[in-house]
Protein backbone atom coordinates (compact mmCIF):
# COMPACT_ATOMS: atom_id res chain seq x y z
CA UNK A 1 0.00 0.00 0.00
CA UNK A 2 0.93 3.74 -0.69
CA UNK A 3 2.45 5.49 2.41
CA UNK A 4 -0.28 7.78 2.20
CA UNK A 5 -3.08 5.30 1.61
CA UNK A 6 -1.89 3.65 5.36
CA UNK A 7 -1.94 7.16 6.43
CA UNK A 8 -5.61 8.30 5.84
CA UNK A 9 -6.19 4.03 7.13
CA UNK A 10 -5.39 5.23 10.38
CA UNK A 11 -6.85 8.65 10.37
CA UNK A 12 -10.17 7.10 9.24
CA UNK A 13 -10.02 4.57 11.97
CA UNK A 14 -9.47 6.98 14.80
CA UNK A 15 -12.48 8.69 15.06
CA UNK A 16 -14.92 5.12 13.16
CA UNK A 17 -17.74 4.03 14.60
CA UNK A 18 -17.17 0.98 17.11
CA UNK A 19 -18.13 -1.83 15.80
CA UNK A 20 -17.29 -4.83 16.14
CA UNK A 21 -17.65 -6.28 12.64
CA UNK A 22 -14.67 -5.76 10.15
CA UNK A 23 -17.33 -5.98 6.92
CA UNK A 24 -19.45 -3.14 8.18
CA UNK A 25 -16.72 -0.96 9.79
CA UNK A 26 -14.90 -1.23 6.49
CA UNK A 27 -18.24 0.33 4.86
CA UNK A 28 -18.33 3.04 7.18
CA UNK A 29 -14.10 3.71 6.09
CA UNK A 30 -14.03 3.00 2.70
CA UNK A 31 -14.99 6.17 1.29
CA UNK A 32 -12.32 8.03 3.51
CA UNK A 33 -8.99 5.66 2.17
CA UNK A 34 -8.05 6.16 -1.25
CA UNK A 35 -5.95 3.32 -3.04
CA UNK A 36 -7.59 0.70 -1.13
CA UNK A 37 -10.87 -1.05 -1.85
CA UNK A 38 -13.58 -1.60 1.18
CA UNK A 39 -13.20 -5.55 0.34
CA UNK A 40 -9.27 -5.04 0.49
CA UNK A 41 -10.09 -2.55 4.28
CA UNK A 42 -12.18 -5.50 5.74
CA UNK A 43 -9.37 -7.90 5.14
CA UNK A 44 -6.66 -5.79 6.87
CA UNK A 45 -9.02 -5.33 9.70
CA UNK A 46 -9.13 -9.08 9.88
CA UNK A 47 -5.83 -9.61 9.91
CA UNK A 48 -5.23 -6.85 12.51
CA UNK A 49 -8.10 -8.11 14.98
CA UNK A 50 -6.29 -12.12 14.82
CA UNK A 51 -2.59 -10.12 15.40
CA UNK A 52 -3.98 -8.69 18.18
CA UNK A 53 -5.56 -11.69 19.59
CA UNK A 54 -2.08 -13.72 19.04
CA UNK A 55 -0.49 -10.87 20.89
CA UNK A 56 -3.10 -10.95 23.72
CA UNK A 57 -2.82 -14.68 24.00
CA UNK A 58 1.15 -15.03 24.32
CA UNK A 59 1.57 -11.77 26.36
CA UNK A 60 3.80 -10.36 23.78
CA UNK A 61 4.42 -6.58 22.87
CA UNK A 62 3.29 -4.63 19.80
CA UNK A 63 6.97 -4.49 18.85
CA UNK A 64 7.84 -8.33 19.50
CA UNK A 65 4.70 -9.58 17.82
CA UNK A 66 5.73 -7.22 14.94
CA UNK A 67 9.36 -8.64 15.03
CA UNK A 68 8.00 -12.40 14.66
CA UNK A 69 5.90 -11.87 12.04
CA UNK A 70 8.30 -9.75 9.93
CA UNK A 71 11.19 -12.83 10.54
CA UNK A 72 8.25 -15.45 9.79
CA UNK A 73 7.46 -14.27 6.42
CA UNK A 74 11.27 -13.45 5.63
CA UNK A 75 11.70 -16.78 6.20
CA UNK A 76 8.94 -17.72 4.48
CA UNK A 77 10.21 -20.52 1.76
CA UNK A 78 6.60 -19.43 -0.23
CA UNK A 79 7.54 -16.45 -2.69
CA UNK A 80 4.39 -14.50 -2.23
CA UNK A 81 5.14 -14.18 1.47
CA UNK A 82 9.04 -13.88 1.61
CA UNK A 83 10.12 -10.51 2.24
CA UNK A 84 13.36 -8.51 1.66
CA UNK A 85 15.01 -6.33 4.65
CA UNK A 86 13.47 -3.11 3.58
CA UNK A 87 10.14 -4.69 2.85
CA UNK A 88 10.22 -6.15 6.24
CA UNK A 89 11.45 -2.94 7.75
CA UNK A 90 8.33 -1.36 5.95
CA UNK A 91 5.76 -3.84 7.20
CA UNK A 92 6.92 -4.02 11.09
CA UNK A 93 6.60 0.03 11.07
CA UNK A 94 3.26 -0.29 9.94
CA UNK A 95 1.68 -3.41 11.64
CA UNK A 96 3.00 -1.04 14.81
CA UNK A 97 1.24 1.93 13.64
CA UNK A 98 -1.72 -0.15 12.66
CA UNK A 99 -1.86 -2.13 16.20
CA UNK A 100 -1.40 1.11 18.24
CA UNK A 101 -4.54 2.40 17.09
CA UNK A 102 -6.54 2.98 20.10
CA UNK A 103 -9.89 1.75 17.77
CA UNK A 104 -8.95 -1.53 17.30
CA UNK A 105 -7.29 -2.32 21.05
CA UNK A 106 -10.63 -1.27 22.04
CA UNK A 107 -11.90 -3.51 19.71
CA UNK A 108 -9.63 -6.85 19.93
CA UNK A 109 -10.21 -6.70 23.40
CA UNK A 110 -13.61 -6.45 23.28
CA UNK A 111 -13.69 -9.47 20.26
CA UNK A 112 -11.67 -11.41 22.90
CA UNK A 113 -14.35 -10.80 25.51
CA UNK A 114 -16.98 -11.68 23.04
CA UNK A 115 -15.42 -15.39 22.73
CA UNK A 116 -15.25 -16.39 25.80
CA UNK A 117 -18.17 -18.27 25.60
CA UNK A 118 -18.71 -22.35 25.09
CA UNK A 119 -20.83 -21.79 22.25
CA UNK A 120 -21.59 -19.57 19.89
CA UNK A 121 -25.30 -19.03 18.08
CA UNK A 122 -24.82 -19.38 14.25
CA UNK A 123 -28.58 -19.13 13.43
CA UNK A 124 -31.94 -19.67 14.51
CA UNK A 125 -35.55 -21.05 13.10
CA UNK A 126 -38.95 -21.59 13.94
CA UNK A 127 -40.47 -24.44 12.12
CA UNK A 128 -44.01 -24.56 12.49
CA UNK A 129 -46.46 -27.38 11.75
CA UNK A 130 -49.93 -29.05 12.19
CA UNK A 131 -50.42 -32.47 13.92
CA UNK A 132 -53.79 -34.26 13.32
CA UNK A 133 -55.56 -35.94 15.52
CA UNK A 134 -57.07 -39.33 14.35
CA UNK A 135 -60.19 -41.03 16.64
CA UNK A 136 -60.08 -44.92 16.32
CA UNK A 137 -60.02 -45.23 13.04
CA UNK A 138 -57.12 -43.66 11.67
CA UNK A 139 -58.67 -44.30 7.66
CA UNK A 140 -61.62 -41.33 8.94
CA UNK A 141 -60.97 -38.11 8.59
CA UNK A 142 -59.02 -36.63 12.04
CA UNK A 143 -61.22 -35.80 14.52
CA UNK A 144 -59.19 -32.29 15.47
CA UNK A 145 -55.53 -30.93 14.88
CA UNK A 146 -52.78 -29.31 17.15
CA UNK A 147 -50.02 -26.65 15.54
CA UNK A 148 -46.53 -27.21 17.68
CA UNK A 149 -43.63 -25.35 16.78
CA UNK A 150 -40.00 -26.53 16.55
CA UNK A 151 -36.96 -23.84 17.74
CA UNK A 152 -34.00 -24.78 15.70
CA UNK A 153 -30.82 -23.47 17.19
CA UNK A 154 -27.67 -23.78 15.06
CA UNK A 155 -24.23 -23.05 17.21
CA UNK A 156 -20.59 -23.76 16.69
CA UNK A 157 -18.41 -24.96 19.46
CA UNK A 158 -14.92 -24.45 20.67
CA UNK A 159 -13.47 -26.82 17.76
CA UNK A 160 -15.60 -24.65 15.64
CA UNK A 161 -18.07 -27.80 14.35
CA UNK A 162 -21.65 -26.21 13.56
CA UNK A 163 -24.21 -28.58 15.89
CA UNK A 164 -28.12 -28.19 15.76
CA UNK A 165 -30.20 -28.35 18.95
CA UNK A 166 -34.29 -28.54 18.75
CA UNK A 167 -36.70 -27.03 21.06
CA UNK A 168 -40.88 -28.07 21.14
CA UNK A 169 -42.77 -24.83 21.57
CA UNK A 170 -46.45 -23.87 22.08
CA UNK A 171 -47.94 -20.62 21.56
CA UNK A 172 -47.27 -19.71 25.32
CA UNK A 173 -43.84 -20.51 25.01
CA UNK A 174 -43.52 -18.30 21.62
CA UNK A 175 -45.02 -15.49 23.76
CA UNK A 176 -42.68 -15.88 26.36
CA UNK A 177 -40.03 -16.30 23.87
CA UNK A 178 -40.96 -12.74 22.28
CA UNK A 179 -41.51 -11.07 25.76
CA UNK A 180 -37.75 -11.98 26.50
CA UNK A 181 -36.31 -11.07 23.66
CA UNK A 182 -38.57 -7.22 23.78
CA UNK A 183 -36.77 -7.14 27.22
CA UNK A 184 -33.08 -7.87 26.24
CA UNK A 185 -33.54 -5.08 23.49
CA UNK A 186 -35.31 -2.50 26.24
CA UNK A 187 -32.35 -3.49 28.48
CA UNK A 188 -29.59 -2.62 25.83
CA UNK A 189 -31.09 0.83 24.87
CA UNK A 190 -31.37 1.57 28.76
CA UNK A 191 -27.60 0.23 29.66
CA UNK A 192 -25.94 2.20 26.47
CA UNK A 193 -27.49 5.63 27.96
CA UNK A 194 -25.87 4.70 31.48
CA UNK A 195 -22.66 3.40 29.00
CA UNK A 196 -23.10 7.03 27.39
CA UNK A 197 -24.03 9.05 30.64
CA UNK A 198 -20.69 7.56 31.95
CA UNK A 199 -19.01 8.39 28.66
CA UNK A 200 -18.17 4.54 28.02
CA UNK A 201 -17.56 3.89 24.81
CA UNK A 202 -19.99 0.94 23.46
CA UNK A 203 -19.08 -1.17 20.80
CA UNK A 204 -21.69 -2.34 18.30
CA UNK A 205 -21.45 -6.28 18.10
CA UNK A 206 -23.79 -5.81 14.43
Amino acid sequence: MPAEAVRQLLSALDYAPLLMNPDALAEQIASEVEGISGDDISDIIWSLLSVYSLREELGLSTSDVTEQIGRAMQESRSEKLKLTDKYRTQLEERLVALLSSGRLDLMGKASALTLEQERFMSEARIVTDVRPIFGSDPASRPSGAVIVHTLKLTYKEGDNQRKDFYIAMDAVDLRNLQESIERAEKKVVSTKSMLEAANVPFIDLK
